[in-house]
Protein backbone atom coordinates (compact mmCIF):
# COMPACT_ATOMS: atom_id res chain seq x y z
CA UNK A 1 0.00 0.00 0.00
CA UNK A 2 3.02 2.60 0.29
CA UNK A 3 3.45 2.73 -3.30
CA UNK A 4 -0.06 4.14 -3.69
CA UNK A 5 1.07 7.37 -1.98
CA UNK A 6 -2.19 7.95 -0.46
CA UNK A 7 -3.11 8.02 2.80
CA UNK A 8 -5.21 5.04 4.35
CA UNK A 9 -7.64 5.44 6.82
CA UNK A 10 -7.32 4.45 10.02
CA UNK A 11 -9.13 4.37 13.03
CA UNK A 12 -7.94 6.02 16.03
CA UNK A 13 -6.66 3.37 18.78
CA UNK A 14 -9.74 4.76 21.28
CA UNK A 15 -13.75 4.95 19.69
CA UNK A 16 -14.64 8.64 20.10
CA UNK A 17 -17.73 8.26 21.79
CA UNK A 18 -19.20 11.09 20.74
CA UNK A 19 -18.85 10.80 17.11
CA UNK A 20 -19.58 7.07 17.54
CA UNK A 21 -23.25 8.03 18.80
CA UNK A 22 -23.61 11.19 15.99
CA UNK A 23 -22.85 8.31 13.31
CA UNK A 24 -25.78 6.17 14.38
CA UNK A 25 -27.95 8.76 14.02
CA UNK A 26 -26.89 9.23 10.23
CA UNK A 27 -27.52 5.72 9.90
CA UNK A 28 -30.69 5.77 10.92
CA UNK A 29 -30.57 4.06 13.81
CA UNK A 30 -33.14 5.45 16.31
CA UNK A 31 -32.35 8.61 17.41
CA UNK A 32 -35.54 11.00 15.75
CA UNK A 33 -38.35 12.19 17.79
CA UNK A 34 -41.53 14.26 16.74
CA UNK A 35 -40.84 17.57 15.98
CA UNK A 36 -43.48 20.58 14.80
CA UNK A 37 -40.65 22.66 12.11
CA UNK A 38 -43.57 25.51 11.55
CA UNK A 39 -43.87 26.21 15.38
CA UNK A 40 -40.51 26.74 16.51
CA UNK A 41 -38.23 29.45 16.54
CA UNK A 42 -34.75 27.74 16.77
CA UNK A 43 -32.66 27.98 13.63
CA UNK A 44 -33.39 24.10 11.90
CA UNK A 45 -31.59 22.41 8.85
CA UNK A 46 -33.84 19.93 6.73
CA UNK A 47 -31.16 16.47 6.37
CA UNK A 48 -31.99 14.09 3.46
CA UNK A 49 -30.23 10.68 4.34
CA UNK A 50 -30.70 8.00 1.08
CA UNK A 51 -29.97 7.19 -2.46
CA UNK A 52 -30.44 4.67 -5.16
CA UNK A 53 -28.13 2.15 -6.84
CA UNK A 54 -28.76 -0.04 -9.65
CA UNK A 55 -30.00 -3.22 -7.56
CA UNK A 56 -33.60 -3.94 -7.83
CA UNK A 57 -34.85 -3.46 -4.52
CA UNK A 58 -36.70 -0.83 -2.57
CA UNK A 59 -34.81 1.94 -1.68
CA UNK A 60 -35.57 3.89 1.35
CA UNK A 61 -35.11 8.09 2.03
CA UNK A 62 -35.46 9.90 5.68
CA UNK A 63 -35.82 13.27 6.04
CA UNK A 64 -35.57 14.79 8.95
CA UNK A 65 -34.60 18.06 11.14
CA UNK A 66 -31.35 18.75 12.35
CA UNK A 67 -31.18 21.33 15.40
CA UNK A 68 -28.37 22.68 17.53
CA UNK A 69 -24.69 22.54 17.97
CA UNK A 70 -24.29 19.10 19.93
CA UNK A 71 -27.99 17.55 19.93
CA UNK A 72 -27.79 14.48 18.16
CA UNK A 73 -31.73 13.88 18.12
CA UNK A 74 -32.95 14.44 14.85
CA UNK A 75 -36.96 15.09 14.51
CA UNK A 76 -38.90 13.08 11.18
CA UNK A 77 -40.35 15.57 8.22
CA UNK A 78 -43.66 14.18 7.48
CA UNK A 79 -45.68 14.86 4.97
CA UNK A 80 -43.44 15.58 1.93
CA UNK A 81 -43.71 14.77 -1.83
CA UNK A 82 -40.67 13.00 -3.00
CA UNK A 83 -40.26 12.51 -7.23
CA UNK A 84 -37.14 10.71 -8.40
CA UNK A 85 -36.60 11.85 -12.25
CA UNK A 86 -33.70 10.88 -14.94
CA UNK A 87 -32.62 12.47 -17.63
CA UNK A 88 -34.89 10.84 -19.73
CA UNK A 89 -37.98 12.86 -18.52
CA UNK A 90 -39.40 9.50 -16.64
CA UNK A 91 -40.63 10.10 -12.83
CA UNK A 92 -41.46 7.80 -9.81
CA UNK A 93 -43.29 9.50 -6.72
CA UNK A 94 -41.87 7.80 -3.27
CA UNK A 95 -44.51 6.39 -1.09
CA UNK A 96 -44.53 8.24 2.74
CA UNK A 97 -44.52 6.30 6.06
CA UNK A 98 -44.51 7.64 9.36
CA UNK A 99 -41.53 8.65 11.03
CA UNK A 100 -40.08 10.82 8.08
CA UNK A 101 -39.30 7.86 6.52
CA UNK A 102 -39.79 7.36 2.18
CA UNK A 103 -39.90 4.20 -0.17
CA UNK A 104 -39.46 3.64 -4.14
CA UNK A 105 -40.31 0.80 -5.14
CA UNK A 106 -38.44 1.24 -8.96
CA UNK A 107 -41.47 -0.05 -10.92
CA UNK A 108 -41.30 2.56 -12.79
CA UNK A 109 -38.16 4.64 -13.44
CA UNK A 110 -35.59 1.85 -14.09
CA UNK A 111 -32.11 2.27 -12.57
CA UNK A 112 -28.92 1.63 -14.37
CA UNK A 113 -25.01 3.32 -15.21
CA UNK A 114 -24.85 5.70 -17.54
CA UNK A 115 -27.99 7.62 -16.46
CA UNK A 116 -28.24 10.86 -14.35
CA UNK A 117 -30.93 11.09 -11.34
CA UNK A 118 -31.86 13.77 -9.12
CA UNK A 119 -34.52 14.17 -6.71
CA UNK A 120 -37.54 17.18 -6.08
CA UNK A 121 -38.85 17.67 -2.65
CA UNK A 122 -41.72 19.45 -2.16
CA UNK A 123 -43.40 20.77 1.47
CA UNK A 124 -47.02 21.85 2.06
CA UNK A 125 -45.30 25.52 3.29
CA UNK A 126 -44.36 25.66 -0.07
CA UNK A 127 -40.75 24.83 -0.08
CA UNK A 128 -39.04 23.22 -2.81
CA UNK A 129 -35.69 20.97 -2.74
CA UNK A 130 -34.00 19.69 -5.59
CA UNK A 131 -30.69 17.88 -5.29
CA UNK A 132 -27.76 17.77 -7.84
CA UNK A 133 -28.38 15.37 -11.02
CA UNK A 134 -25.99 13.01 -10.90
CA UNK A 135 -24.73 9.88 -13.52
CA UNK A 136 -24.79 6.86 -11.75
CA UNK A 137 -21.24 4.98 -12.26
CA UNK A 138 -20.35 1.78 -13.48
CA UNK A 139 -20.14 -1.07 -11.13
CA UNK A 140 -16.92 -2.39 -9.84
CA UNK A 141 -17.40 -5.60 -8.13
CA UNK A 142 -14.43 -6.47 -5.26
CA UNK A 143 -12.35 -9.09 -5.77
CA UNK A 144 -12.10 -10.30 -2.20
CA UNK A 145 -12.73 -9.75 1.59
CA UNK A 146 -10.44 -11.15 4.19
CA UNK A 147 -9.39 -10.94 7.90
CA UNK A 148 -6.99 -10.10 10.52
CA UNK A 149 -7.10 -10.31 14.10
CA UNK A 150 -5.66 -7.40 15.79
CA UNK A 151 -4.65 -7.18 19.38
CA UNK A 152 -4.61 -3.50 20.12
CA UNK A 153 -3.73 -1.69 24.19
CA UNK A 154 -6.43 0.79 24.84
CA UNK A 155 -6.88 3.00 27.94
CA UNK A 156 -10.48 2.74 29.83
CA UNK A 157 -12.52 5.06 30.99
CA UNK A 158 -10.91 4.06 34.12
CA UNK A 159 -7.72 5.06 32.96
CA UNK A 160 -6.47 1.52 32.93
CA UNK A 161 -4.33 -0.11 30.18
CA UNK A 162 -6.58 -2.68 28.62
CA UNK A 163 -5.94 -4.92 25.60
CA UNK A 164 -8.79 -5.22 22.84
CA UNK A 165 -9.23 -7.63 19.98
CA UNK A 166 -10.20 -6.78 16.61
CA UNK A 167 -11.23 -8.36 13.80
CA UNK A 168 -9.68 -6.20 11.02
CA UNK A 169 -11.67 -6.63 7.61
CA UNK A 170 -9.93 -6.22 4.57
CA UNK A 171 -10.46 -5.84 0.96
CA UNK A 172 -8.85 -6.41 -2.19
CA UNK A 173 -10.14 -4.61 -5.80
CA UNK A 174 -9.90 -3.13 -8.64
CA UNK A 175 -10.00 0.84 -8.94
CA UNK A 176 -8.78 1.53 -12.27
CA UNK A 177 -11.47 0.31 -15.15
CA UNK A 178 -13.31 2.25 -18.02
CA UNK A 179 -10.68 4.61 -18.23
CA UNK A 180 -11.44 6.91 -15.38
CA UNK A 181 -11.12 7.76 -11.92
CA UNK A 182 -12.97 6.01 -9.65
CA UNK A 183 -14.76 6.90 -6.38
CA UNK A 184 -15.60 4.45 -3.52
CA UNK A 185 -17.26 4.11 -0.38
CA UNK A 186 -17.83 0.68 1.80
CA UNK A 187 -20.38 0.25 4.31
CA UNK A 188 -20.41 -3.37 6.46
CA UNK A 189 -22.58 -5.52 9.21
CA UNK A 190 -22.09 -8.41 10.76
CA UNK A 191 -24.49 -11.30 11.64
CA UNK A 192 -23.55 -14.22 14.56
CA UNK A 193 -25.54 -16.98 15.16
CA UNK A 194 -26.66 -18.34 18.36
CA UNK A 195 -28.41 -21.70 18.74
CA UNK A 196 -30.61 -22.48 21.76
CA UNK A 197 -30.32 -24.91 24.46
CA UNK A 198 -32.59 -28.24 24.32
CA UNK A 199 -34.68 -27.33 27.15
CA UNK A 200 -37.73 -29.71 26.54
CA UNK A 201 -37.52 -33.17 24.83
CA UNK A 202 -40.47 -32.12 21.87
CA UNK A 203 -39.03 -28.79 21.15
CA UNK A 204 -36.41 -28.23 18.69
CA UNK A 205 -34.10 -25.40 19.58
CA UNK A 206 -34.16 -22.34 17.26
CA UNK A 207 -31.12 -20.70 15.91
CA UNK A 208 -30.89 -17.17 15.32
CA UNK A 209 -28.67 -14.78 13.58
CA UNK A 210 -28.27 -11.38 14.93
CA UNK A 211 -27.67 -8.36 13.02
CA UNK A 212 -24.99 -5.70 14.05
CA UNK A 213 -23.72 -2.44 12.51
CA UNK A 214 -20.22 -1.96 11.58
CA UNK A 215 -19.82 1.95 12.82
CA UNK A 216 -16.14 3.81 13.27
CA UNK A 217 -14.46 6.85 13.45
CA UNK A 218 -14.02 7.30 10.33
CA UNK A 219 -16.15 6.86 6.93
CA UNK A 220 -14.03 4.27 4.56
CA UNK A 221 -13.60 5.88 1.79
CA UNK A 222 -11.01 5.77 -1.55
CA UNK A 223 -10.08 7.68 -4.97
CA UNK A 224 -8.09 6.49 -7.60
CA UNK A 225 -7.23 10.08 -8.68
CA UNK A 226 -3.30 9.99 -9.62
CA UNK A 227 -3.08 6.09 -8.71
CA UNK A 228 -1.25 3.86 -11.43
CA UNK A 229 -2.17 0.77 -9.58
CA UNK A 230 -4.97 -1.50 -10.80
CA UNK A 231 -5.52 -3.09 -7.89
CA UNK A 232 -6.25 -1.80 -4.68
CA UNK A 233 -5.31 -4.79 -1.72
CA UNK A 234 -5.46 -5.27 2.23
CA UNK A 235 -7.58 -1.60 2.23
CA UNK A 236 -9.02 -1.84 6.02
CA UNK A 237 -13.16 -1.07 5.28
CA UNK A 238 -14.43 -2.66 8.56
CA UNK A 239 -13.24 -3.22 12.33
CA UNK A 240 -14.94 -4.98 14.35
CA UNK A 241 -14.43 -5.63 18.56
CA UNK A 242 -13.95 -9.14 19.69
CA UNK A 243 -16.72 -8.74 22.50
CA UNK A 244 -18.88 -9.94 23.82
CA UNK A 245 -16.59 -13.48 23.01
CA UNK A 246 -19.65 -15.86 23.10
CA UNK A 247 -21.04 -14.03 19.64
CA UNK A 248 -17.72 -15.66 17.82
CA UNK A 249 -18.54 -19.20 19.13
CA UNK A 250 -20.91 -20.08 15.92
CA UNK A 251 -20.55 -18.93 12.31
CA UNK A 252 -20.23 -15.13 12.23
CA UNK A 253 -20.32 -13.48 8.77
CA UNK A 254 -19.05 -10.10 8.09
CA UNK A 255 -20.39 -8.15 5.26
CA UNK A 256 -19.11 -5.49 3.20
CA UNK A 257 -20.75 -3.31 0.70
CA UNK A 258 -18.70 -1.32 -1.93
CA UNK A 259 -20.69 1.85 -3.51
CA UNK A 260 -18.74 3.25 -6.92
CA UNK A 261 -20.07 6.80 -6.32
CA UNK A 262 -19.63 9.98 -8.22
CA UNK A 263 -16.85 12.51 -7.39
CA UNK A 264 -19.08 14.98 -5.95
CA UNK A 265 -20.02 12.10 -3.40
CA UNK A 266 -16.54 11.40 -2.80
CA UNK A 267 -15.47 14.73 -1.73
CA UNK A 268 -18.82 15.14 0.76
CA UNK A 269 -17.56 12.44 2.08
CA UNK A 270 -13.82 13.34 2.23
CA UNK A 271 -15.46 16.77 4.15
CA UNK A 272 -17.41 14.42 6.51
CA UNK A 273 -13.96 12.62 7.47
CA UNK A 274 -11.73 16.12 8.05
CA UNK A 275 -14.62 17.85 9.51
CA UNK A 276 -17.14 15.51 11.69
CA UNK A 277 -14.33 13.79 13.11
CA UNK A 278 -12.73 16.34 15.34
CA UNK A 279 -15.88 17.97 15.55
CA UNK A 280 -18.45 15.57 16.67
CA UNK A 281 -21.82 15.48 14.61
CA UNK A 282 -21.59 15.33 10.66
CA UNK A 283 -25.19 17.22 11.21
CA UNK A 284 -23.79 20.14 13.48
CA UNK A 285 -25.01 23.40 12.78
CA UNK A 286 -22.40 26.37 13.90
CA UNK A 287 -19.62 26.53 13.14
CA UNK A 288 -19.31 23.70 10.84
CA UNK A 289 -22.48 22.36 8.81
CA UNK A 290 -21.82 19.98 5.95
CA UNK A 291 -24.04 20.85 2.97
CA UNK A 292 -24.31 18.48 0.81
CA UNK A 293 -25.99 18.58 -2.97
CA UNK A 294 -29.42 19.49 -1.96
CA UNK A 295 -30.61 22.74 -2.17
CA UNK A 296 -33.90 24.94 -2.10
CA UNK A 297 -34.22 26.28 -5.38
CA UNK A 298 -36.24 29.64 -4.22
CA UNK A 299 -33.45 30.18 -1.56
CA UNK A 300 -30.08 28.42 -2.62
CA UNK A 301 -28.26 29.75 0.62
CA UNK A 302 -30.29 27.80 2.73
CA UNK A 303 -28.24 25.13 4.29
CA UNK A 304 -29.63 21.37 3.86
CA UNK A 305 -27.77 18.84 5.23
CA UNK A 306 -26.93 14.61 3.90
CA UNK A 307 -26.60 13.77 0.44
CA UNK A 308 -28.20 12.28 -1.99
CA UNK A 309 -26.16 9.58 -3.35
CA UNK A 310 -26.25 7.56 -7.07
CA UNK A 311 -24.24 4.93 -7.26
CA UNK A 312 -23.39 0.96 -8.09
CA UNK A 313 -23.17 -1.50 -5.87
CA UNK A 314 -21.71 -5.08 -5.13
CA UNK A 315 -21.57 -6.71 -2.13
CA UNK A 316 -18.91 -9.43 -0.56
CA UNK A 317 -18.44 -10.98 2.49
CA UNK A 318 -15.92 -13.30 4.57
CA UNK A 319 -16.88 -15.52 7.59
CA UNK A 320 -15.16 -16.59 11.26
CA UNK A 321 -16.02 -19.84 13.43
CA UNK A 322 -14.44 -19.86 16.70
CA UNK A 323 -11.64 -22.21 15.81
CA UNK A 324 -10.44 -19.39 13.07
CA UNK A 325 -9.69 -17.36 16.55
CA UNK A 326 -7.14 -19.42 18.19
CA UNK A 327 -5.44 -18.83 20.59
CA UNK A 328 -8.35 -16.53 21.75
CA UNK A 329 -10.51 -18.97 24.04
CA UNK A 330 -13.99 -18.53 22.86
CA UNK A 331 -16.70 -20.16 24.89
CA UNK A 332 -20.37 -21.08 23.82
CA UNK A 333 -23.03 -18.42 25.42
CA UNK A 334 -25.39 -20.81 26.20
CA UNK A 335 -24.24 -25.12 25.71
CA UNK A 336 -21.73 -25.57 28.08
CA UNK A 337 -21.02 -29.00 29.32
CA UNK A 338 -23.42 -29.18 32.40
CA UNK A 339 -25.51 -26.07 30.99
CA UNK A 340 -25.10 -24.27 34.16
CA UNK A 341 -24.93 -20.86 32.28
CA UNK A 342 -28.02 -21.48 30.35
CA UNK A 343 -30.56 -22.33 32.98
CA UNK A 344 -31.26 -18.48 33.77
CA UNK A 345 -30.05 -16.75 30.76
CA UNK A 346 -33.24 -16.24 28.43
CA UNK A 347 -31.81 -15.77 25.38
CA UNK A 348 -30.42 -19.54 25.81
CA UNK A 349 -34.44 -20.28 25.53
CA UNK A 350 -35.61 -17.84 23.57
CA UNK A 351 -33.00 -16.04 21.36
CA UNK A 352 -35.04 -13.62 20.09
CA UNK A 353 -34.99 -12.13 22.90
CA UNK A 354 -31.87 -10.37 21.68
CA UNK A 355 -31.72 -7.38 19.86
CA UNK A 356 -32.19 -7.55 15.98
CA UNK A 357 -32.61 -11.26 16.09
CA UNK A 358 -34.13 -13.08 13.66
CA UNK A 359 -34.78 -16.76 12.94
CA UNK A 360 -34.82 -16.55 9.80
CA UNK A 361 -31.84 -18.00 7.90
CA UNK A 362 -29.56 -15.68 5.48
CA UNK A 363 -29.16 -17.03 2.36
CA UNK A 364 -25.63 -16.62 2.21
CA UNK A 365 -25.80 -18.64 5.70
CA UNK A 366 -24.54 -22.10 3.68
CA UNK A 367 -21.49 -20.48 1.75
Amino acid sequence: MDTFNINILKLTSRMNNRFFAYVLCFLNISCIQQFDYENKTEKKFLVVEGGITQKNIIHELTLSFSTSFGDIRREPADGAEIILYDDHGNQEAYVSLEGGKYLLYGTVVERKPGTAYYIKIRWSQGKTFHSIPQIMPDMISPDSLHYKVERISEINDNGNVVEINYINILLDTPINKFGRNNYFIWRSDHVYSLTEVKWHPLVDPKVCYVKQSSVADQVYIFSSENIEEDMLTDFLVSKVIINPYWQFFEKHFYNVTQYSITKEAYVYWETVNKIAYPTGSIFDTPPAPIKGNIYNIYDPDEVVLGFFEVSAIDTIRTRTSRHDLKPLAIEDRCNDEYLYKSWNDQACHNCLVLENASAERPYYWGQ
